[in-house]
């Protein structure tokens, strides 16, 4: 069985005591991540209640619903010019060298709102499935959230660089949380490997069932220098 552990740094000076700690049961690592004492292991029960200092844990397969839609695009008007209500969108500052990651579905990169964008593939959650699109929008959502991003006509931030995490194939279905946490520690990996002192944005536009160990995370994002926006309101 898989699990997602994370573990006491008052027990563990550092990644390779616990590195050792946990071969030491006989559980197999399946990924050391970013995230302090964060492993995502391969145990029997017997070898997982060995390991000692577990602060948290979680089935890393347990699956949940997520939900990406978009009610409506009533917003927009308020972006873009309208024959109706024209309003000229000029925002202040247009978020030239920011960084910004975007977890999505995806981001259709030859739509004609990112001729003008930098937009960089970071991450894919399809790398093993030859029949999904490993960066590019199969749903819609990713490159609409994209659009209000760095969008030639609407971008609230046009200007800054989007890094795209491509972890749903779809607008609505089921995700585990060993594959929320993977796309969340590619994010981190990159931010500290990239101008760490630098405040970079995550915008995370979907809703989950609350979880402790995907908030845990989230906390230890937002405590390493980046800001991470959640969607409200998906539910309606």
């Amino acid at each position: 069985m898989k699990y997602l552990v994370a573990l006491d740094p008052n027990l563990y000076a550092d990644n390779a005591a616990a590195v050792a700690a946990i071969t030491a049961t006989g559980a197999g690592i399946v990924n050391n991540y970013a995230f302090n004492l964060t492993f995502e292991i391969e145990a029997t029960a017997e070898q997982f209640g060995s390991l000692a200092g577990v602060i948290m844990s979680q089935d890393s397969g347990v699956s949940v619903n997520v939900k990406l839609q978009i009610a409506n695009t009533d917003h927009l008007r308020y972006c873009t010019g309208t024959t109706e209500d024209p309003r000229p969108w000029n925002p202040i500052t247009t978020g030239a060298g920011e960084y910004i990651y975007l977890v999505d579905t995806g981001v259709k990169k030859s739509h004609a709102e990112f001729t003008e964008a930098d937009i960089v593939d970071l991450w894919s959650n399809f790398t093993n499935d030859p029949t999904i699109g490993l960066y590019d929008d199969e749903a819609g959502h990713g490159t609409a959230v994209a659009s209000l991003i760095v969008g030639l006509r609407q971008g609230a931030a046009k200007n800054a660089t989007l890094y795209n995490l491509k972890l749903f194939n779809e607008n609505n279905g089921n995700i585990t949380i060993g594959e929320i946490i993977n796309a969340l520690n590619a994010v981190l990996y990159h931010h500290n490997g990239n101008l760490l002192s630098k405040t970079k944005i995550v915008c995370l536009p979907w809703v989950i069932p609350q979880n402790n160990f995907v908030d845990a995370k989230i906390n230890e994002m937002n405590e390493n220098n980046l800001v991470v926006v959640c969607a409200a309101g998906n539910d309606g």
